[in-house]
């Protein structure tokens, strides 16, 4: 079979995403593209153990391949018995690229991840970014070849049969509750812990219940929250407990969400709920922002020091840390009644 029949009628796609939670989700819109015009194609996606869960459900993918630590070469092994058409690489690392061109004599096309410009402008404050190009659509690009047809749609997330532990968060659902999210990668991309108080404070006091969601390292920080709090019984601290599946279960029956630059927000962009992003010292051109979702975008737009890194850092290398502090809790709050208002009409 010679290259250009391959990418004609590709037989057998492998995709290539190790991680992390927003991240793949990303990816899933390019997923959707290609099983739509290809749907007899066998669709593979390699991703580092741990976050498998976020495919397991899809419809579109036959195989999950894990990425563990240590075990390159033996993944190298098994995926070339496979004999795909072509690897879309959508990692674009050294580790990616080791496993692609393993694979020998099979097409292999990579995301453009514009390293340099994001150097240029996160060192020098130089923006040479000619558009901005949303991740997703950066994947569509690099899989040109398939010759697919945007739909116009946002992001996928596909939830497998796992039920949510009976807790206080159920009793609540059966009125309006917001989920918060104040946990981050970095600390420069979450915003303080006393301005979510303020904003959960405020909602719990107009007759809300609040959720905090996110991983087991942000439990202590929305226990900070909690403490601060005179209304217990209807607020709760989800962080930790749950897996991502439930945590996206539960993010389905909010009616907000609230968050740092995180990857619950792209899972609440997937569940196509209505939310607030908090971005602090990152910016749109990297790619980021919640994708053809119903988001408000709360950014200080006219510091100089912004965007001071790619990922955030541990502290602000200016020593103000203005990109988030300067985002106050009536800003936030007055996006969440917008949202809420305009979801109920």
């Amino acid at each position: 079979m010679t290259q250009s029949v391959q990418l004609q009628h590709p037989e057998k796609i492998l995709l290539i995403r190790f991680s992390a939670i927003g991240d793949l989700i990303l990816i899933s819109h390019l997923i959707r593209l290609i099983h739509q015009q290809y749907p007899n194609a066998r669709l593979d996606l390699v991703v580092k153990q741990g976050y498998e869960s976020i495919y397991q459900a899809h419809p579109a993918l036959r195989k999950i391949w894990l990425f563990q630590k240590g075990e390159l070469r033996l993944l190298k092994n098994k995926l070339k018995q496979e004999n795909y058409s072509l690897i879309l690489d959508l990692q674009g690392n050294l580790k990616s690229r080791m496993l692609s061109i393993a694979l020998r004599g099979v097409p292999v096309f990579r995301t453009h991840m514009y390293r340099f410009r994001r150097f240029l402008l996160v060192r020098f404050g130089l923006n040479v970014y000619s558009e901005i190009a949303p991740v997703p659509l950066r994947h569509l690009k690099a899989a040109s070849c398939l010759r697919l047809e945007d739909d116009g749609k946002g992001l996928d997330l596909f939830l497998p049969e796992e039920k949510v532990p009976q807790r206080q968060w159920e009793t609540l659902a059966e009125a309006n509750f917001i989920a918060v999210a104040p946990g981050a990668s970095r600390a420069t991309k979450r915003w303080p812990v006393d301005s979510f108080h303020e904003v959960a404070d405020y909602f719990l006091n107009k007759g809300f219940g609040v959720v905090l969601l996110g991983g087991s390292e942000d439990r202590e920080l929305c226990q900070r929250i909690i403490e601060k709090q005179n209304h217990s019984n209807r607020i709760e601290n989800l962080a930790g407990s749950l897996t991502l599946m439930q945590t996206a279960s539960v993010l389905q029956k909010a009616g907000l969400l609230i968050s740092n630059d995180t990857g619950l927000m792209h899972v609440a962009s997937a569940c196509q709920i209505p939310q607030i992003a908090i971005f602090g010292p990152t910016v749109e051109a990297f790619g980021f922002f919640p994708f053809r979702a119903h988001a408000s975008i709360l950014e200080i737009k006219d510091l100089s020091c912004r965007p001071c890194s790619f990922h955030g850092t541990e502290s602000c290398p200016k020593g103000h840390f203005k990109c988030m502090k300067d985002i106050s809790a009536s800003d936030v709050i007055c996006e969440a009644e917008r949202l809420l208002i305009k979801d109920r009409a």
